[in-house]
């Protein structure tokens, strides 16, 4: 390969990345422990099962394989094995206790599917006191 095909090979790979790259500034431990979490309890609750994606209006399940870390930090790869040769590459939405977290999917003619998707962090609720006056002011 050329420097110039490494180059554009190279900007190419970091276009793709951007999409994972959030609006908040965080942290590079904070990333690759919430990736590696993440990777820990999807292991724990799918080894041997099934999980879902939703590709182009269409759900199709695949058995899990594994799950790893992902190039860009804060990202982790889901591996399945689909029971078609099919293609796959693009957007999907992956199914998992029951949400649904956008990713993107790679696939081989092997049957083999590799979704990439950012550890998001946990959910967090803002808690406002109540204040009893304003609560009688209705």
């Amino acid at each position: 390969m050329t420097t110039k095909q490494l180059t554009e090979h190279a900007v190419g790979r970091s276009k793709s990345l951007a999409v994972f790259a959030g609006d908040m500034i965080e942290p590079y431990d904070t990333l690759i422990r919430r990736a590696q979490e993440r990777i820990h309890e999807i292991k724990d609750t799918y080894q041997g099962q099934t999980m879902s994606f939703e590709y182009l209006d269409e759900v199709v399940t695949g058995r899990f394989i594994d799950a790893v870390e992902g190039d860009y930090p804060g990202t982790y790869m889901i591996v399945l094995r689909v029971p078609s040769s099919r293609l796959f590459i693009g957007p999907c939405f992956v199914h998992m206790n029951d949400e649904r977290f956008g990713g993107i999917i790679v696939s081989d003619d092997q049957g083999l599917a590799g979704i990439t998707v950012k550890a998001l962090p946990e959910r967090r609720f803002l808690a406002i006191p109540l204040d009893a006056d304003l609560a009688c002011f209705a």
